[in-house]
């Protein structure tokens, strides 16, 4: 074999190589979570006063992407995000309190967004709406007017059967905002990202009684990815309800 082949031999081995050594870092399936003892033991690791104590459930998003809600030794319900990345579980996000938060998965594409939340049986919360709202607005950017129509969708969780999980944003919203993306995309193409939209979320919480309602979580903290957003917390006076009675 003359060194032309050699070296044409050579430089295809190490293509393949690498090939499937990218293949298996970056895109084989993801392995199970660790056990309970050692995700408690990460989450303490990473942040040292979270003081984990007890995992509550799994719940997945999809195969590499797992909200884990949890205990801490003072009682106080937490959250957790993982994701699977480079043959690895990494903690995208832990917070000391499970009030409402929005997992943006992929950030610019609403379908892949979560609702997530972590609190005490023993709350008193009964009941959440959840809101997908946007502000009127109106923008000139490179000659071309567009105006944004006021938004305002709800949806209502009950929480009679486990007081953490998550969902999906309903059909509806995602269809909306679907939407909404579509046409900022062709009105303004350069210009585009999905905060432009305005969009954002919010919840009101209900007791038994159907009264407003948020239970108190302490002094709260959290660290981590920049995927995930606080849902903020409305009044009854935020929200546009024609007709509505309680």
């Amino acid at each position: 074999m003359n060194k032309k082949r050699l070296f044409l031999l050579s430089g295809l081995i190490i293509t393949i190589t690498v090939g499937i050594g990218l293949y298996w870092l970056y895109f084989s399936k993801p392995d199970g979570l660790p056990d309970d003892k050692k995700l408690i033991d990460y989450m303490n690791r990473y942040h040292s006063d979270m003081q984990a104590s007890d995992i509550k459930a799994i719940i997945p998003a999809d195969e590499e992407h797992v909200f884990v809600p949890f205990v801490r030794k003072g009682g106080e319900y937490g959250a957790s995000f993982w994701t699977w990345r480079k043959r690895d579980w990494e903690l995208d996000y832990i917070s000391s309190a499970g009030e409402p938060k929005i997992w943006r998965i992929d950030p610019d594409d609403p379908s892949s967004f979560r609702i997530a939340w972590s609190f005490s049986p023993d709350s008193g919360l009964e009941k959440i709406r959840y809101y997908l709202m946007r502000d009127r607005d109106f923008f000139v950017s490179g000659g071309k007017e567009t105006y944004l129509p006021k938004v305002q969708m709800e949806h209502e969780t009950m929480l009679d059967e486990g007081s953490y999980g998550m969902m999906e944003l309903p059909e509806e919203w995602k269809s909306v905002a679907g939407s909404l993306a579509d046409s900022v995309k062709k009105s303004q193409p350069d210009w585009f990202s999905f905060p432009v939209l305005g969009i954002h979320f919010g919840w009101i919480g209900y007791d038994e009684n159907g009264k407003t309602f948020f239970p108190d979580v302490g002094d709260s903290f959290g660290t981590g990815g920049s995927n995930i957003d606080y849902m903020q917390m409305l009044g009854e006076n935020d929200i546009e309800q024609p007709g509505r009675k309680e």
